[in-house]
This record gives structure tokens, sequence and C-alpha cells, in this order.
């Protein structure tokens, strides 16, 4: 269950980096908590989420006590962040099912680790 967990949390990190890259490459704009932000305040704000997501992935797969604390305030911080910007901008309750799958997939791997201790 541990390495199910551990690959799912890798793998969603990997993409989010991966996308961040995308949308910086080809259209950097983004939304930081309602507000339109575009131009290179954007490619490097993409670029830090893209970066923070594959070290916390490194310590995931490398480091098996590592990890899991990162990665809960990494898709923590992205969920509330969409979450706010749609309150925001008047989408209502709208969330980003992969951020939602990385936090509660971040909360199962620290369940099982401290479970193990």
């Amino acid at each position: 269950m541990e390495n199910v967990t551990r690959a799912t949390l890798v793998t969603l990190l990997i993409l989010g980096f991966l996308g961040s890259i995308f949308v910086s490459l080809t259209n950097p704009e983004a939304y930081l908590f309602g507000r339109k932000i575009g131009g290179q305040m954007t490619t490097v704000y993409l670029l830090v989420v893209g970066v923070s997501g594959t070290v916390i992935a490194y310590f995931i797969y490398k480091r098996r006590d590592a990890g899991e604390i990162p990665s809960l305030l990494h898709f923590g911080c992205l969920f509330i962040k969409g979450l706010a910007t749609n309150l925001i901008s008047d989408f209502g309750l709208l969330f980003s099912p992969s951020f939602l799958i990385g936090l509660a997939f971040s909360i199962i791997l620290l369940i099982i680790r401290k479970m193990k201790y």
C-alpha cells in the first residue's frame, strides 16, 4: 500500500512539473488568489511550483522517511489557492481533482508511515 501511494504521489508531482513547464513555455499566465498574473512573474511562479514538486518527488522516491509532510503542504497550498481563486472569481466551489487526489494521497501516506512507527 505504501509503495502504491508513494508512486502515485511521485507521478502527480512529476505531471505537475511537466504541466508547469508546458504552461510557462506556451502561454505564461496564471491566477493567484483571483488575480491574473502574466509574463515573467508567471513563468517564475510556475517554475518554482514545478521545481518544488520535483524536489518533493525526489525525497519521496529516494528517502523513504521524508517527503510526506512537504507533499501535504505542497498539495494543500495548491488546493487552497485554486479554491480561493475560484471563489474570488465567482466560479463557486470548484476545485482541481489532481490537487485533491494529491492531498488525499499525502494524508494516506502520512497515516501509513505514522502507523508503522
